[in-house]
């Protein structure tokens, strides 16, 4: 009783640190939100012409008096939260390494670090890549030339920018986790597995994703897909 007493206050005092750590970050990544939100508008502020880089390329508007402010503050608490994932996982190690034999714990670091950094490569992939050609897809669409009878100009809010950024590395990062959680199921049961990992899928996606059906099934289909090449390489691997 006295030693799950003592990880109980072992645990209380992991969630004083973090809660601790993640206002303290959020202090300072505050005082850089204007930097941060410049890195992640990038894509579709500024484009190359001849080489050379262009800013005029697009604003944001405003039509809300705290809508920058709001911005800045989700984005300071969201970059804190990002910034405190490795003390994190540090302490859950830290907690973890009592009850745990030499071999369990190289194993376990080994896989934490290869999770990190494949985590960290395919997110700098996606910010290079793919969501450059996203934005570079939905902002086609304008069109001001003056032989058009349509005038479509893209007058986009801050805040829908910011909101569009957030949930679709959000579902880059959950189509990445969910195949390599996959990787520890057994094909045996992966016909027991799989629709509860399906609706855990479509429980995530509806929470990030707008509130249509469209929308969702968008995001559902090549979730799937990618969860059913893994489950096919997993069983050929056998």
């Amino acid at each position: 009783m006295l030693t799950i007493q003592n990880y109980t206050k072992e645990i209380k005092y992991l969630f004083v640190y973090l809660i601790i750590s993640i206002t303290l970050t959020t202090l300072i990544t505050y005082t850089y939100s204007y930097e941060i939100l410049y890195v992640i508008s990038k894509p579709i502020i500024i484009e190359k012409i001849d080489g050379a880089l262009n800013n005029n390329k697009f604003s944001f508007i405003l039509t809300d008096l705290f809508e920058a402010f709001k911005t800045y503050i989700i984005l300071s608490i969201i970059s804190s939260i990002i910034l405190n994932i490795p003390f994190l996982i540090w302490n859950i190690w830290k907690f973890l390494i009592k009850g745990l034999y030499i071999y369990e714990n190289k194993i376990l670091v080994k896989l934490t670090l290869l999770f990190m950094f494949f985590l960290i490569i395919m997110n700098i992939l996606f910010y290079k890549t793919l969501f450059p050609v996203i934005i570079n897809f939905l902002t086609q669409f304008e069109n001001t030339a003056e032989y058009n009878p349509f005038n479509l100009q893209l007058q986009l809010k801050l805040r829908e920018y910011f909101n569009i950024f957030i949930k679709l590395i959000l579902i880059y990062n959950c189509m990445l986790i969910f195949p390599l959680i996959l990787v520890f199921f057994k094909n045996i049961k992966w016909i027991y597995y799989k629709k509860y990992i399906y609706l855990i899928l479509l429980i995530t996606l509806s929470i990030i994703t707008p509130p249509d059906i469209l929308s969702l099934l968008l995001l559902m289909i090549p979730s799937i897909i990618v969860l059913e090449i893994t489950h096919l390489i997993k069983k050929m691997s056998y």
